[in-house]
């Protein structure tokens, strides 16, 4: 078997251009997990691997299989072959290090000979002009991948046509109306080993954490590290199925966690986040997301709707302002909900008149929304002011709950004054072919605009833009002590604005305060990760769990056997104590109790319509308990979970703007909605309390058409295990099932009422 040594400098090579030994990282940086493609030169300079400069590098002798060098500074690392779980240690800390699974397909088209022929999907960012099909013979195209395991979602580009496949009878929604072709891939190569966790004890100056090994064999090797510290040798004892890893009390390096998992040849065990301490971390967050202009109208004497014959209500200011969001502070409605965490929408001065939209049918709208600025850092008047924006945030504080400013960094209002002062940072609207670069979202991800009065930034050729932007957010956080930023159309800024900005914060923001960063992009996962990072952002949105469980939840023909090789896939892409953060709603989508209540279609065709033309109401009771199911699911995933204001409730909407509708409070609920904030609540305290909601491991115990079943599992404080089941029936009936749980724990009958969701602690 195989095993990390001990770091000794007799086996360390030199790369780069000192030998010092050193540490050059900060002490609260953990280091990244690295996913390698077989053959390919992963290259990574100092702030991609969490040092704020470039340092020299000395390299311990890299594990076998893989190739590791230093340029001057910078890392390079090469997997010769598919690898089990490896250590690699720099004197900047060790690195977990694995390689990319993937699944061969072979993707046929018949036509007319001599035509281009692409593909394009979830694999390459929708980018028609990656994957080209070969001409094998005359009118026959193929293409050859390695794609990940999961669902395979794809177009056929014919000259400019994109078409799905008409080999593939398989199809989706693509949420605007149209479908996509879809293959559902699996992983032949076996079922991968598992670790689960079995809790802490104290013996005498070590800690020894325990887990229960599962399908390892003759062939088992582990990796692991306790802050960025490679575990000895010695570590790790087996006995049996059990292994108990020995720690010392503080690592040398980075937050008491261990990390560790477990490979049976080159099968690999999801990794293991084991937290040795109870500080705030971000996994520990409920987020309420809401914004200001329609959730609570605090003084009406700054209300000022803008006045224009074809705007209408839906689209013009509500009058929701900062003193309608300090006044539920004061009334404790956050505390009562039990959220920790608020996500304000921007607050920055908006256009004072009505802008006409670029699509059909071309309505007039204004910049309610606040993603219109027209000021880096003046407040909108219409909410409030500086003053006012700071007792929010120390009301927030005084009741130990953190705040996230949305920062709107891809574009601004054609009235912002940098138009006029920097016109050369603002990219041009035409495309030299003579097309308008308008919502072009993947062939011209970096430079599309989304509307012609919204100049788009162009980062990647003015540098002195995005110390701009930098600055501006700095000004933001110190005025007002902001604990992080969601950020707005993350793939459509190049990744230096976001490396500037992390190094600002990093700089700027003290090490005690957690800040916290999470971009919205919608693409595949390998983009999403590119911006993710200690050099970047924190986290992104789930975008990729969120379609797929919607659309499993409730569609009666979609089966909880596919949700469940999502969800084990999307922890294998982004681990169990990733900061990704999980939505049932957003201020772009129809909302969940409307598509429930059969009001919208899951394709999202004509959403937007039906919202202008017959707003979507709440008839059934019965949405009320599939939002309950859907909540359970939410609040019992890893990751962060954000609730859009007015979930709690089951507030309805279609497509924008009637998903951002007013919040309504107190005795403007009905009874069923008052059930459902009473309910909400009592989820929401649940996840709070529960180490393993928070910061626990993921197991699936039972899947099947219309029930599922997941364990969580971490420690408490003083590392006795603590786990909870999360059931979900999400058929019309109730179910009955004998589910038969690991490590030990008794056989349990379990019992759902239709539509329910329960979380249940185990002894």
């Amino acid at each position: 078997m195989e095993s990390p040594r001990r770091l000794m400098l007799a086996t360390w090579v030199a790369c780069g251009l000192g030998l010092a030994l050193a540490p050059a990282r900060a002490a609260e940086d953990l280091t990244p997990v690295l996913n390698l493609t077989p053959g390919q030169v992963q290259r990574l300079a100092g702030p991609q691997l969490g040092l704020s400069t470039q340092y020299p590098w000395l390299v311990r002798t890299p594990p076998p299989g893989l190739l590791v060098s230093a340029p001057p500074g910078h890392l390079e690392l090469t997997a010769r072959e598919a690898l089990p779980w490896r250590v690699v240690e720099t004197n900047h800390g060790a690195l977990l290090v694995r390689t990319r699974d993937g699944v061969p397909v072979k993707l046929a088209w018949q036509g007319e000979a001599g035509q281009a022929v692409s593909v394009a999907g979830n694999f390459n960012d929708w980018n028609g002009g990656s994957h080209i099909m070969t001409e094998v013979a005359p009118g026959r195209y193929q293409l050859d991948l390695l794609a990940a395991p999961g669902e395979l979602i794809y177009l056929l580009k014919v000259g400019e046509r994109y078409m799905r496949d008409p080999a593939n009878p398989d199809s989706i929604p693509n949420g605007f109306g149209s479908w996509n072709s879809r293959l559902v891939l699996k992983d032949e190569g076996g079922a991968p080993p598992r670790l689960r966790r079995l809790g802490w004890t104290r013996q005498g100056s070590e800690r020894v954490v325990s887990f229960l090994a599962e399908g390892l064999g003759a062939d088992w090797s582990w990796a692991g590290l306790h802050g960025n510290e490679a575990l000895m040798e010695t570590a790790v004892i087996r006995i049996g199925d059990t292994l108990r890893v020995r720690l010392a009390e503080r690592p040398a390096l980075g937050p008491d966690r261990l990390r560790f998992a477990v490979s049976r040849g080159t099968r690999r065990s999801t990794l293991q986040t084991v937290f040795l301490d109870s500080a705030f971390v971000w996994q520990d967050a409920v987020v309420y997301a809401l914004m200001p202009d329609r959730f609570r109208n605090g003084n009406p004497a700054n209300d000022a709707p803008v006045r224009h014959p074809d705007l209408l209500g839906p689209a013009n200011w509500q009058g929701g302002d900062l003193a309608g969001i300090l006044a539920c502070l004061d009334e404790d409605y956050f505390r009562r909900l039990g959220v920790n965490a608020l996500w304000i929408y921007p607050l920055n001065e908006s256009t004072d008149q009505a802008w006409q939209e670029y699509p059909e049918p071309h309505r007039w709208y204004t910049g309610y929304h606040g993603y219109w600025p027209v000021h880096p850092t003046r407040i909108e008047p219409r909410f409030g002011d500086s003053l006012l924006f700071r007792q929010v945030v120390d009301r927030a504080h005084s009741q130990d709950m953190r705040v996230l400013l949305d920062l709107v960094a891809n574009h601004v209002h054609q009235e912002h004054g940098w138009v006029t002062e920097h016109p050369d940072w603002f990219g041009s609207l035409l495309l030299p072919d003579g097309r308008r670069n308008l919502r072009i979202w993947d062939e011209q991800r970096l430079t599309t605009w989304f509307e012609p009065h919204m100049p788009d930034i162009d980062y990647g050729t003015h540098p002195e833009a995005v110390d701009a932007t930098c600055d501006v957010a700095l000004k933001w956080v110190d005025g007002y002590g902001l604990d992080g930023f969601r950020h707005d159309a993350v793939k459509h800024v190049p990744r230096e604005l976001w490396e500037g900005l992390t190094r600002w914060m990093k700089a700027g923001v003290p090490p005690e305060r957690p800040f916290y960063q999470i971009g919205e992009t919608f693409g595949s996962d390998e983009l999403i990760q590119s911006y993710v990072g200690p050099d970047a952002l924190d986290a992104q949105f789930n975008f990729n769990l969120f379609h797929p469980a919607r659309e499993v939840f409730l569609d009666s023909t979609r089966s909880f056997e596919e949700l469940a090789r999502i969800l084990e896939l999307n922890l294998s892409s982004y681990g169990a104590n990733s900061l990704m953060g999980n939505l049932m709603d957003s201020h772009d989508k129809a909302r969940w109790p409307s598509l429930a209540e059969g009001d919208l279609p899951l394709s999202g065709a004509n959403g937007q319509e039906i919202g202008w033309t017959k707003p979507p109401q709440n008839d059934d009771p019965r949405t009320y308990d599939k939002t309950r199911l859907f909540l359970t699911w939410l609040l019992g995933l890893p990751g962060v979970p954000f609730l859009y204001y007015g979930d709690e409730i089951a507030l309805a909407g279609a497509e924008d703007p009637d998903n951002r509708r007013m919040m309504r409070f107190g005795a403007q609920l009905t009874e069923l909605e008052r059930t459902q904030l009473e309910r909400t609540a009592e989820l929401v305290r649940m996840r709070r309390t529960r180490p393993e909601l928070r910061r626990g491991d993921l197991e699936i115990v039972h899947a099947e058409h219309d029930l599922l079943v997941f364990l969580r599992s971490a420690e408490e404080d003083q590392g006795r295990p603590s786990r909870s089941l999360v059931a979900l029936n999400k058929s019309g009936q109730p179910r009955r099932t004998e589910l038969r749980l690991p490590l030990g724990l008794e056989t349990r009958t379990l019992e759902l009422e239709a539509w329910e969701g329960r979380i249940i602690p185990l002894p």
